[in-house]
């Protein structure tokens, strides 16, 4: 989809890298930060 929006010429490539490298940046700290801090089991209380 994002290819569609620079062959119509809505976005620039850059914008396009840009975004998608965000998205990546985004991702990679919310796994970092899962495996930091589990989640509590299902049904487990925290007291």
């Amino acid at each position: 989809m994002m290819w569609s929006r620079v062959y119509i010429g809505v976005h620039s490539p850059t914008d396009v890298l840009g975004g998608a490298l965000f998205s990546l940046a985004w991702v990679v700290a919310l796994t970092r930060a899962l495996r930091i801090h589990p989640a509590f089991p299902v049904g487990s209380r925290e007291e």
